[in-house]
């Protein structure tokens, strides 16, 4: 795992301050590029997974081809802990209505989520959010 925290919090924040973590851990929600950025560069373990949710790279497999409508919540351990990682522990999905059929398939996916949610937009985009404690 790359261990270079001032780069990886560089991506995901825009700059390294270590004041933004309490007890050592910081949220935040990035969209999928910026994860896709993270595992290409070592800062995110493919089988990772926030207790029952599917792993890092199931998800970065599920949203092959709509990473512009995804934003995934995370959260950062700073270097300091032993757990030093990233971890995904939500996803938000936005797709418009023509990729229903995706769409269906990403919430059978991920209905079973400690919180889940779908609805319609004022634009009529599918969307969904899977939080997983």
């Amino acid at each position: 795992m790359n261990n270079d925290i001032k780069r990886r919090d560089t991506i995901i924040f825009g700059n390294y301050n270590p004041d933004r973590y309490f007890g050592g851990c910081a949220r935040t929600d990035i969209p999928a590029k910026t994860l896709l950025k993270l595992y290409e560069e070592g800062f995110v373990n493919p089988d990772e997974c926030q207790n029952e949710s599917p792993t890092t790279q199931e998800f970065l497999c599920d949203i092959s081809g709509i990473e512009d409508n995804v934003v995934f919540e995370i959260y950062a351990i700073d270097d300091k802990r032993d757990d030093y990682r990233v971890t995904i522990e939500g996803i938000q999905v936005g797709l418009p209505i023509d990729k229903r059929m995706l769409f269906l398939r990403l919430a059978t996916k991920y209905g079973y989520a400690d919180e889940f949610h779908i609805w319609e937009d004022d634009n009529e985009n599918l969307r969904l959010r899977a939080w997983w404690d």
